[in-house]
């Protein structure tokens, strides 16, 4: 009889986390992974000669941080040589399981394998949804689901597929949440409850674990309050306001004599400063230091540098870093400080700042405002202007995904840190798939009702 343990190893693995149940058992799928690395480095027969095992191994090793190399799959990189090697293709899974390896390219110039699988991978299954074609285990709700690319799904409404064993009933999301959105009135700086459901949909994506709630709470506030800095340095406030509100910042501990230049000014800076306090204060005890000169600088910048470095005033860079205060790792200076926090800061924050371009050309053209687009459209067409972002984009997004797959060697940064920016990224392309979900939350909406209120069919 065929060997059937590391088939069987692999799907346990790939059934856990797809169920979204498997940091329950993370010393085991350490150490199932750690035995499938092992044999794969001595090029074992049981995962080599098999299309699934080979491409499963590589996928769940790269997500798991395994130094695993493409170059193991270049044999299924010319679809005639797939299908007519003899033994090797017995079903649609093979395919199915081929597609979600080439998706994690991570090197722009060197993963041509990968590419390329993707690209036969993709017209195959296409072809086959068009066509009705399926047999074996392939149904067309996999295919649908592989041909939408991993980074743009959302995790907790992809489990739910999988989950048919139990029962989970309706539970009211961030009680404290919307007494600190009633209490500083955030209504009247022009914010709707809606982004409370949205922000939080998104940071459940980012940081899952129960025991992170603080961080989970944070996430909530401190997107709602760049929303609003967003908001005012971009169409609101005047020139003289804007001025006033980064005085006020630089003179924190003294900004009572500072003054106010309107109503505005002081209702958003009352607003802004009691938050920052309580998040500060939070912060400080997780991390055994005061953080709170780090909230405040980076959430306002110069004027100058909101016209210049777009990416910074976005938000993301502020908001993956800021949440791994409060998940009970302590960040060091060093660690703020070195240069693989500023290269996953730098992906990130560019990979929002473009899919938000791309998403807001139209609607921000339009209103006479200048992104990305409109500013390459001085010298190229629309078109190409949105063909060189999209590039620029792939390219940040396989750098972003090697830096936290690959483990880097003397790095002191945590896994799980490295791991936010990711997540972050997911969620930026899974917000701007179709819109821009977070500011016009249609398709939002039914995730959120997936994953916060709908109870699961038996």
């Amino acid at each position: 009889m065929y060997p059937t343990k590391i088939h069987s190893l692999l799907c346990l693995v790939d059934t856990l986390q797809n169920l979204g149940v498997h940091r329950h058992f993370k010393s085991e799928i350490k150490e199932v992974l750690d035995e499938i690395y092992r044999l794969w480095q001595q090029k074992n027969e049981e995962i080599f000669s098999n299309v699934t095992h080979c491409a499963m191994a590589f996928r769940l090793l790269r997500m798991s941080n395994y130094d695993v190399s493409s170059d193991e799959l270049a044999e299924f990189v010319v679809e005639e040589h797939f299908f007519a090697t003899s033994g090797k293709y017995t079903s649609h899974v093979e395919i199915l399981e081929l597609h979600k390896a080439s998706q994690l390219a991570i090197d722009h110039e060197k993963e041509d394998i990968l590419d390329k699988i993707n690209n036969w991978t993709t017209t195959f299954m296409e072809q086959k949804l068009l066509n009705n074609g399926f047999i074996d285990r392939m149904s067309k709700k996999e295919v649908e689901l592989a041909l939408r690319k991993f980074y743009t799904t959302y995790d907790r409404t992809e489990y739910r597929r999988y989950i048919k064993s139990y029962e989970e009933n309706n539970f009211k999301i961030l009680k404290a949440a919307y007494r600190w959105f009633e209490d500083c009135r955030l209504d009247q700086l022009g914010l709707s409850e809606q982004l409370i459901y949205t922000s939080y949909l998104i940071c459940v994506a980012i940081v899952t674990d129960p025991e992170f709630s603080d961080a989970r709470l944070m996430y909530v506030k401190y997107v709602m309050l760049l929303t609003v800095v967003d908001d005012l340095f971009e169409s609101f406030a005047s020139k003289d306001e804007l001025l006033n509100i980064i005085e006020l910042v630089e003179r924190w501990d003294d900004y009572a004599s500072v003054g106010y230049k309107s109503e505005r000014v002081k209702f958003f800076f009352s607003f802004f400063y009691k938050s920052i306090e309580e998040l500060a204060t939070i912060a400080e005890i997780k991390q055994g230091r005061s953080v709170k000169n780090h909230l405040t600088y980076l959430t306002i910048p110069s004027i100058e540098e909101y016209l210049y470095v777009t990416s910074i005033t976005f938000g993301s860079r502020l908001i993956s870093l800021t949440t791994q205060y409060y998940l009970g790792i302590e960040i060091s200076k060093d660690i703020l400080e070195s240069d693989e926090i500023y290269g996953l800061w730098n992906c990130s924050g560019r990979i929002m700042r473009l899919l938000n371009d791309l998403q807001a050309s139209k609607r921000e053209q339009e209103d006479g405002s200048i992104n990305l687009v409109t500013l390459l459209m001085t010298n190229i067409s629309e078109e190409e202007a949105i063909m060189k972002i999209k590039e620029i984009l792939e390219i940040n997004r396989r750098e972003l995904l090697k830096m936290v797959l690959v483990q880097k060697k003397g790095s002191q940064l945590p896994q799980l840190c490295k791991e936010i920016f990711g997540r972050t990224s997911k969620m930026a392309y899974f917000t701007y798939s179709h819109g821009d979900e977070y500011r016009f939350p249609e398709e939002m909406k039914n995730h959120i009702d997936e994953v916060f209120y709908k109870p699961l069919n038996h």
